[in-house]
């Protein structure tokens, strides 16, 4: 069947009394043409559905909006091996890695050669962050006021003698 989503209906979840919001989803797709399976709503107990979904080893992915401190506790339930204490020459920080793992990484950000780094996150691209001069992703920089700087020339120009009677 490929890829699923489940989702959970919230109380209040965008102003919408549960489960209303997540049922139009549901419906919307379902209008659309999204085959019956492939997405699905499910509702009751937060903690106990939370639980439910994370102990299952059929789940390969999970998504949250929501409170960090409910974020946590989902992401720690669905790692049960989380690796410390390692290095770059390690395999597992040269290959991919197929199971439930999450290897943790100590790092200074100065000693990092990339030019846009997340930590603790995936979406890291704005347009106030500067991108390029890195490696082979060419000359100049794009975004923020650094985007201009190739543009421009700084120049000093101090004048003197100038008053309102010359």
């Amino acid at each position: 069947m490929g890829c699923t989503k489940t989702t959970h209906a919230s109380a209040g979840w965008f102003h919408a009394p549960a489960p209303f919001g997540a049922n139009n989803r549901m419906r919307t797709a379902k209008e659309a043409g999204l085959p019956a399976g492939l997405f699905s709503v499910i509702t009751g107990s937060a903690r106990e559905i939370g639980q439910a979904i994370t102990d299952r080893p059929i789940m390969r992915k999970l998504t949250f909006t929501g409170s960090t401190e409910v974020g946590a506790k989902l992401y720690a339930q669905c790692a049960p091996t989380i690796l410390t204490g390692l290095t770059a020459d390690m395999a597992i920080a040269r290959e991919e890695t197929f199971g439930p793992v999450a290897p943790l990484f100590r790092f200074v950000s100065e000693a990092l050669d990339y030019g846009m780094v997340g930590v603790n996150t995936g979406l890291i691209s704005t347009a106030k962050a500067p991108v390029g001069r890195v490696k082979m992703s060419g000359p100049g920089r794009e975004g923020s006021r650094h985007g201009l700087d190739d543009f421009l020339k700084a120049k000093y120009i101090c004048m003197g003698g100038i008053g309102a009677g010359e």
